[in-house]
């Protein structure tokens, strides 16, 4: 072989993504006329206070604290918080705007779909400041508007809802379809009458000549043949962050393609809402998983990431609990969406996920109203397992430890999902290849019989990444 070919290989050598088991093609994802939104939630942005310390943030004293007397009763009103930041002054709003475009972007998001509270206020300046860095970094990037019906926008009368949405127009970061028509959405259409929209539209094009592609997102499915005629894209919020659920789900592609819509699939990971008292099981990655490939069962136009900020809930950005992981699985199938092919995997990887306690813990906080799983038709039993998620070049061998157990078995290359009953105490995994170690996580959170605070979430660590910024949340507390 002479040196001009070597030199060759070398320069067309496709190198895994950073943090990734894959390589990523970014040109090819570009160009796919399936686009991926996730729902940006306002309220709950990387940094609500710009803290000097992690002690001193809010999430810390308020949102997370079982003591703190507004959501004692629930054991904090959430569970998880986004990755931790030192302080960065300045406009801070912005630079973490930067930073979760720059999230997004590297696992193949397309764009943000902001949720329309307010007419005004922090969460409003929050969404303006997402629109200055996607019109700043003209990367490709979407900042689209989505008129949530619970909000002061929905409660707005046509000319002013209209007036706020036309903002998100004309920049670098707009999002419009090959015909030149406005992507607008909707959370919850069904909560305003179909007259309200329409005049909404028609302000949108006669004002400020908008032509709008309705993507509209019902709470309700059943409720979407009373708005056929008015969306160009229809969509559900979620089947629920579980399994069984999202199995047996219908096909929802097909109803809306034969109102002559078409269809975003939701996207979700797991679900916890203590204020509501309710927790889907999502069987470790299993949730995630399941939504993707149904997604890419029924051919989805569209998908919507459900949410990427909303910590109250079912939140997708990088988080203590959660690092980068759901976001990474989720770049895997978002390649095959896209592409119809999944990448090959270049280098080996464990995604290791646990709860952080026995689902029977004894709470020793001040919580009075525990959750319960959610009652759902054909929800999964409840259960508390450890899984290791493997992305493998070749057969290897894993060994789960979950306290005093461990589990061996041999994994196939490619994508591998295995789960067993967990232990109390330390959770890991290693992978091993003719007798050397090719992957192997060490979880930062042990599983425990009792804690301070309910929690029935699940905690999932990379091998790849580690677990740099991940933390046992109630660790704070005890």
């Amino acid at each position: 072989m002479s040196g001009f070919t070597r030199r060759l290989q070398r320069v067309h050598t496709v190198r895994p993504t950073d943090g990734l088991p894959f390589a990523m093609d970014y040109t090819a994802l570009g160009l796919s006329s399936k686009k991926v939104f996730a729902h940006y939630f306002g309220p709950y942005p990387r940094s609500l206070n710009d803290s000097m310390t992690l002690a001193t943030d809010s999430y810390t004293t308020a949102f997370n604290n079982p003591y703190y007397a507004t959501y004692q009763d629930y054991g904090g009103m959430y569970r998880d918080r986004p990755i931790w930041r030192p302080q960065r002054g300045g406009d801070y709003t912005y630079l973490d705007a930067v930073w979760d475009i720059d999230q997004a972007r590297a696992v193949g998001i397309d764009g943000f779909f902001c949720d329309l509270l307010g007419l005004s206020g922090a969460n409003y300046d929050r969404y303006m400041k997402l629109v200055q860095a996607a019109d700043d970094m003209s990367v490709g990037f979407y900042v689209l508007p989505m008129v949530d019906a619970n909000g002061a926008t929905g409660a707005a009368d046509p000319i002013t809802a209209a007036d706020h949405i036309r903002k998100y127009s004309g920049k670098n970061g707009s999002y419009y379809l090959p015909d030149g028509r406005y992507v607008v959405g909707s959370f919850l259409t069904e909560g305003k009458t179909y007259t309200w929209w329409q005049q909404v539209f028609a302000e949108l094009q006669t004002t400020w000549g908008l032509d709008v592609a309705f993507f509209s997102v019902y709470l309700n499915w059943n409720q979407a043949p009373n708005y056929a005629g008015l969306c160009y894209v229809s969509s559900v919020w979620g089947y629920g962050a579980d399994p069984g659920v999202i199995n047996a789900a219908g096909d929802y592609k097909s109803a809306a393609t034969g109102r002559g819509e078409k269809f975003m699939a939701p996207i979700v990971s797991q679900d916890i809402r203590p204020p509501a008292r309710v927790w889907d099981e999502a069987l470790n990655t299993g949730s995630l998983r399941a939504a993707w490939e149904k997604a890419i069962t029924q051919d989805a136009d569209y998908a919507q990431m459900v949410t990427w900020s909303d910590f109250s809930e079912t939140p997708m950005a990088p988080s203590a609990s959660n690092g980068w992981v759901n976001l990474d699985v989720s770049s895997y199938y978002i390649s095959k969406w896209k592409t119809g092919q999944y990448p090959s995997i270049l280098r080996d990887c464990i995604y290791l996920s646990h709860r952080p306690q026995t689902l029977d813990a004894t709470i020793t906080g001040p919580t009075t109203l525990p959750m319960s799983q959610w009652v759902r038709g054909s929800r999964s039993t409840a259960r508390n397992y450890v899984e290791a998620l493997t992305f493998l070049t070749a057969p290897a061998d894993i060994t789960i430890t979950s306290g005093g157990s461990t589990y061996t078995y041999t994994a196939p290359a490619g994508m591998n999902s295995a789960a067993y009953p967990a232990q109390l105490g330390v959770q890991s995994a290693v992978a091993v290849r003719n007798s050397q170690t090719v992957a192997n996580i060490l979880s930062p959170v042990n599983q425990r019989s009792s804690d301070i605070s309910q929690d029935t979430g699940y905690y999932r660590f990379s091998s790849l990444r580690g677990t740099t910024g991940q933390f046992d949340v109630l660790s704070q507390y005890r």
